[in-house]
């Protein structure tokens, strides 16, 4: 595991890291939010998803479905794995999220190569929008942002390739078992 210090140069972080305890290797690494708590988890190859406990720190967390494209399948705000074999749909937590679905009219349709960040009381977080996933999965093209507790985002910010930008303040967010 190697952590970006200033954008050029890289530093292994991998002792104590959750990481350096791993025996299995592959090559379908893929970062997501599988339990909306604001910190991205790693799901590595096989059936491990690498939960993020923050600071550059994971534990293992066992799943039922080997790596595949990701997305929220049922619309229930919470990230679920499609592969050949198995369906893995996540039964979510109280948790809060906000989905972005990117549509261009001056860059392309699906808004590929936009940079949505968002703002909450979590800080800031990125996520860009891609057409592949891993090594050979194309996943979802809507970006998903998990927000733990937090009940606001304070604004929503896509940069589109075409050097536009667009901005919403105060968006509205979800949450499974609000009360």
């Amino acid at each position: 595991l190697k952590r970006n210090d200033n954008g050029i140069s890289f530093v292994d972080v991998t002792a104590g890291s959750g990481f350096d305890s791993l025996s299995n290797t592959g090559i379908e690494h893929v970062t997501h939010d599988f339990d909306n708590d604001g910190l991205l988890d790693i799901k590595s190859s096989g059936d491990l998803i690498m939960r993020n406990l923050g600071g550059f720190v994971f534990e293992p967390v066992t799943v039922s479905a080997n790596s595949g494209p990701v997305g929220d399948l049922n619309n229930d705000g919470f990230l679920d794995i499609v592969n050949p074999s198995a369906i893995r749909m996540n039964a979510g937590n109280g948790n809060h999220w906000l989905k972005v679905r990117t549509i261009g009219t001056v860059s392309n349709a699906d808004g590929i190569g936009a940079r949505v960040t968002i703002t909450s009381a979590l800080g800031t977080q990125i996520r860009d929008i891609v057409s592949g996933d891993g090594f050979k999965y194309m996943s979802s093209l809507t970006a998903h942002f998990g927000l733990a507790a937090d009940t606001l985002v304070t604004e929503v910010t896509v940069h589109w390739p075409s050097g536009l930008i667009s901005t919403v303040a105060a968006p509205p967010i979800a949450c499974a078992r609000c009360s």
